[in-house]
């Protein structure tokens, strides 16, 4: 999470935030305590979003 906060450049609340919208990637929980993304469904999710401002 750490990593997908850095990336975003966005705080970790403002990340679990559009977690629960749709459109943002889902988490892949590999175990109960680790997490993580799709680094290219995070790059495309970031341009659609840069897009639309």
């Amino acid at each position: 999470m750490r990593q997908v906060v850095h990336f975003l450049a966005m705080s970790a609340s403002s990340v679990y935030r559009l977690i629960k919208n749709t459109d943002f990637p889902r988490p892949v929980h590999l175990s109960s305590r680790q997490v993580v993304f799709d680094a290219a469904e995070l790059r495309q999710w970031q341009q659609r979003r840069t897009v639309i401002r």
